[in-house]
Parts: structure tokens; sequence; C-alpha cells
């Protein structure tokens, strides 16, 4: 029981990364509040893991306000907190639209801002771990994903910055790195078998990533056992961005 007694914020909670998380800190013995704009899928979550709801958008400070202060008042504290809430948009960048390349910026970025700097003042006090989650997109960038790209490159940045600031009060700063995770996030690849298959060859496991493998990496980042790491981006992708020609055959 590595979080008994602990509370954790986890948002875009209602499903996927965050979902899995949050269900593997309440297993643990951590109180979670879920996070999320999808007020139907985030209470149907909560009603079967047992958690707390804010229903709200992770880009408008107010909301993340109303999240954070419902831990504190609920439980009177907020010790971790998961920043997993994320939207990924595919265009050619010829045709990004610029609502769209807002709307990445916004989510991707500026609410892993509010989320961080918000449940930062709220663990100034004590302490505490973020995790966010990142993407192996922040360095190894693919085609028609300019502003999930981008906004993922800066999000390694703002977690490297915000280490560094935090660490003073005994707050630390980590992220996770997923590539391609079964979950509804990934649904413009799985959802085309053809697509999904060629994928899979350039990952050197031959598979795509399980929501509760990323959930695990997240808890150990969160949890004491990670007690001197801070600022790191820890990269989940079945070796996809080592590099490996997987087309030549054995021994070629």
């Amino acid at each position: 029981m590595r979080f008994g007694g602990r509370v954790a914020l986890v948002t875009g909670g209602a499903q996927g990364i965050g979902r899995a998380a949050a269900e593997a800190l309440m297993a643990e013995g951590a109180h979670v509040v879920l996070f999320d704009q999808n007020e139907q899928a985030v209470q149907s979550a909560a009603r079967e893991i047992g958690a707390l709801t804010v229903i709200g958008d992770v880009a408008v400070r107010a909301d993340v306000h109303r999240a954070v202060t419902t831990c504190t008042e609920s439980y009177g504290r907020l010790d971790i907190l998961v920043a997993n809430a994320g939207v990924t948009d595919a265009q050619p960048l010829l045709e990004v639209e610029d609502d769209r390349w807002k709307r990445a910026l916004d989510v991707n970025v500026t609410g892993t801002f509010l989320c961080v700097q918000e449940a930062g003042r709220a663990m100034r006090a004590h302490g505490g771990a973020i995790v966010v989650t990142a993407s192996t997109n922040a360095f190894y960038v693919e085609t028609n994903l300019a502003a999930y790209n981008t906004s993922k490159g800066g999000v390694m940045a703002f977690v490297r910055s915000a280490a560094i600031d935090l660490a003073p009060l005994g707050i630390r700063v980590n992220a996770v790195q997923p590539g391609v995770v079964n979950t509804p996030f990934a649904a413009i690849l799985l959802d085309n078998p053809d697509e999904a298959a060629d994928y899979k060859k350039h990952i050197p496991l031959n598979r795509f990533a399980e929501p509760e493998e990323i959930a695990r990496a997240i808890l150990f980042l969160a949890s004491d056992e990670a007690s001197y790491i801070t600022g790191q981006g820890l990269i989940l992708d079945g070796g996809l961005t080592l590099g490996i020609a997987l087309v030549l055959p054995p021994g070629g």
C-alpha cells in the first residue's frame, strides 16, 4: 500500500491511461479525485472505482482550481497530481486550422501548466509528486501531427522547468512518455487494422502498450521509490524510438 492515506488528482481520468492510473492508485490506498470534461464517462468511471469527480476543462483555470480545492476540502490535502489530460489532432501542416492548433496547445501545454501550478500551490506546505503524461512525440515526431508534436515538446520543457522551480518545496515533477497505447486516444491508428499492423513492425516488442503498463510507471514516479528522481521523462515505447531497422532479415 504505497499510497495509503495520500490524496491524488488525476486529470483525463475517465478512460485510458488516466483511469488505469486512478484504479492503480486506489488499489494501493490512495484517495482519488477524477477530473475530466466528459461528464458521462467520468461519472461512470467514478461509480465503478469509487472515486470523487470534478467536471471541467484543464485549459480553464477556474475549473482546475475547483478540482484542486475538491481534493483539499474533501481530504484535507493533495499529495499527487497525475496531469494526464490531453488531445491529439491529425492534419497536414499546410491545412492546420488556427482553432485546432490553439486547442492542442491550450489543453496539452497550458492545461499542464495550470494543473501543475494549482496543485503545486496546494502541495507547497508538505511536498508532493507530480507526474505528467507527455509522449515520445516530444522528440520522435510523426507526420501530420505538427500541433501535437509541438505541444508535447513544450510539455517536456515545462516538466524540466517545473522540476527546478518546485524542488526547493519538496515537490518532484516527472513525466511518462508513452508511444502508442491501446486507448481511445489512439483510435486514429488503432481503428485502421492495416496501418496498425504496419506500425507494429517498427516496434521491437511488436505490440502496443496497455494502459495498465503506463499506469505502473506513473505510480513508480509518484512513489517514494522515486524519491530522488525529478525533471525526467520515462520512455515507454516498446523500443520504437531506438531506431532499429526491423526490415532487415535475421543476420542481415
